[in-house]
């Protein structure tokens, strides 16, 4: 009867590890997909501002103030990378 107990305690442990695993691989291939879209977004935001030739910017309704500003540069042979962000 001890062996059986044993066993049954051992099982038991060994689920609980592959539970533990099975949570650990799930959780990691959530935030290797959250990862992957942001790399997607941030590329699709870089070739939305790589279309404009002008200053881009947000400003607080209230107080005016620019609180976003991008400006591209249109002589640059690759814009997407050359842009400057301000934020206040």
């Amino acid at each position: 009867m001890k062996n059986e107990e044993k066993a049954k305690e051992q099982l038991i442990k060994e689920s609980a590890k592959l539970h533990r695993e099975y949570i650990q691989v799930k959780e990691e291939t959530k935030r290797k997909k959250k990862e992957k879209t942001v790399v997607q977004l941030d590329e699709t935001f870089k070739n939305l501002i790589d279309s404009f030739n002008e200053v881009i910017y947000r400003a607080n309704p209230k107080t005016l103030h620019a609180t976003f500003v991008i400006k591209t540069y249109e002589s640059s042979p690759n814009r997407a990378n050359n842009f400057n962000i301000w934020i206040n």
